[in-house]
């Protein structure tokens, strides 16, 4: 079977969404499956794609912001040929990117939620501001 894992970051790039990444792609090469990886180019200086191991590994340029990839353009012609797309989120950039091919079988694992504070990755915000962004993140939870 032809995999698409669609996360955010990857490796080198450290954390639980990227180590169980990296655990179910050698798994399922293991069995026989054929796994890419979608991802973010961050740092900037990893490769846009290489192979480890058995997996591929497609890199795409983005931004950061709060330690989240946004603007990563992945071209949907990318995923012409794979069995199933399994997205990992949040967050939903690449989620809902997936969300709208066709045709395609579309697994998401949630890892976890964001959540807000007044003090937000080291910024200060106002109750009412947190309150919304946990509201439209809601929205975006339902929608999945």
């Amino acid at each position: 079977m032809k995999i698409a894992l669609l996360t955010p970051y990857f490796s080198p790039h450290r954390g639980g969404t990227e180590k169980y990444v990296e655990m179910l792609a050698n798994s399922l090469v293991e069995q026989g499956d054929e796994v890419t990886v979608f991802t973010s180019q961050l740092p900037k200086n990893l490769p846009r794609e290489e192979t480890c191991g058995n997996i591929t590994i497609k890199r795409f340029p983005a931004r950061e912001l709060w330690q989240v990839p946004w603007g990563m353009r992945m071209p949907r012609k990318m995923l012409a040929g794979f069995d199933v797309v399994h997205s990992h989120g949040p967050p939903f950039n690449l989620t809902r990117f997936a969300a709208g091919i066709m045709e395609l079988p579309h697994v998401v694992t949630y890892h976890c939620d964001v959540v807000t504070t007044p003090r937000f990755f080291g910024f200060w915000m106002p109750n009412s501001v947190c309150r919304l962004i946990d509201y439209l993140y809601s929205k975006i939870i339902r929608r999945l």
